[in-house]
């Protein structure tokens, strides 16, 4: 989907095309005391064979800023899983871009996010968290940005939250599993979530022979699963809400096992047994 009439506007869920509407909109009918909304945020997940599956999330986002508080969603902070011993499984956060544009003089300005305003940190021995702030922002501006990371984490998947603490006006998840992985998979919260599925193959280098020498390319089966969702209240934390997150509309995943070709199946579910043991 390239472009979309929302609330009588023309939007774009295209990255890097911005239209005179969005530079426009002065406020969101999802909520009117908003400070910024999502005009789009999307997110591709796929399986890579290297030594072994390891997981490349893509993520896009464009933001409108209606005032001057929602500046704040240009400063972006992305912890992530990066343990300092040397042979620990690891995340990276990696290809950041991003940029700013402003509606002056009748003329779309475009701002570049440059390399400076990009931070890496160590929290701790096993986190680290990437820190951007995207410049020229102010009431008016849309922003957008994306990145990707690569988890070498193949049997978790994250909750991809379709629903924010402002409005999001359209979301979407375009996720990739190789049949070998069984997931189980649920919705959450009282917003519509659609969702289409397909099959496709994917191709692993498979090392054999004398020290791995050998190359063998091998037809992974796949399954595609494809996550929309539109025009989504914000959900806040509410002081008669016990915890927000338990009610926001989101896409829910766990593993039940693995069964690679040739072998058993193996469970990654716990029992009730599991469950006592670990009490």
């Amino acid at each position: 989907m390239n472009a979309t009439l929302l609330f009588s506007q023309e939007l774009s869920t295209k990255y890097g095309k911005i239209t005179t509407d969005e530079l426009k909109m002065t406020s969101c009918s999802l909520d009117s005391t908003a400070n910024a909304v999502v005009i789009y945020k999307k997110g591709k997940t796929q399986y890579e064979y290297k030594d072994g599956f390891r997981i490349k999330h893509e993520i896009e986002t464009k933001i409108k800023i209606l005032t001057h508080e929602g500046t704040s969603y240009a400063n972006v902070i992305i912890p992530y899983y990066n343990e300092s011993s040397v042979n620990g499984m690891k995340e990276n956060v990696s290809q950041i871009e991003g940029y700013a544009f402003n509606l002056e003089n009748g003329k779309i300005v475009k701002t570049k996010l440059e390399k400076d305003f990009i931070t890496k940190e160590r929290i701790n021995d096993k986190y680290m968290q990437v820190k951007f702030s995207i410049p020229n922002v102010k009431a008016g501006t849309v922003i957008e940005y994306k990145y990707e990371y690569l988890s070498d984490f193949y049997h978790l998947l994250e909750d991809w939250e379709m629903q924010q603490d402002i409005p999001v006006l359209y979301g979407e998840y375009d996720l990739s599993i190789p049949n070998y992985y069984r997931f189980n998979m649920s919705t959450w919260g009282v917003h519509k979530i659609d969702y289409t599925t397909s099959s496709k193959t994917m191709h692993a280098e498979v090392k054999s022979g004398h020290l791995g020498t050998v190359s063998n390319s091998v037809r992974v089966p796949v399954t595609n699963y494809v996550f929309t969702a539109k025009e989504l209240p914000p959900l806040k934390d509410e002081s008669y809400l016990w915890c927000a997150d338990d009610y926001r509309t989101k896409v829910n995943f766990e593993l039940l096992g693995i069964q690679f070709p040739g072998s058993e199946f193996k469970p990654f579910t716990n029992t009730w047994e599991d469950v006592d043991n670990t009490l």
